[in-house]
């Protein structure tokens, strides 16, 4: 019984012991010719192609914005009141 302690618990004291990694990480120091941030349009980051549409939708007495991509819806369409469109306005 002794001996298969020792046989069990062994195995896993070889797992413990590390050894130092040799993996070398050099930092970047190239400088930039230009400075980006996230609010800049064109060039790297591409424009917002959706383009809206208000249309007044007589039934329902509402105001819709829609934005779309050539024919294509990209978002669920907004419904304002009238008060609320010109507000919007």
């Amino acid at each position: 019984m002794v001996l298969f302690t020792v046989l069990v618990n062994f195995p896993s004291n070889a797992q413990t012991k590390q050894s130092k990694d040799s993996t070398v990480v050099k930092k970047d120091t190239l400088n930039l010719r230009y400075d980006f941030n996230n609010t800049q349009k064109g060039g790297l980051f591409l424009d917002d192609l959706a383009k809206k549409e208000v249309i007044f939708d007589k039934a329902l007495n509402r105001y819709v914005i829609v934005e779309k991509i050539g024919d294509y819806y990209t978002k669920t369409p907004v419904f304002l009141t009238r008060e609320e469109y010109a507000q919007y306005r």
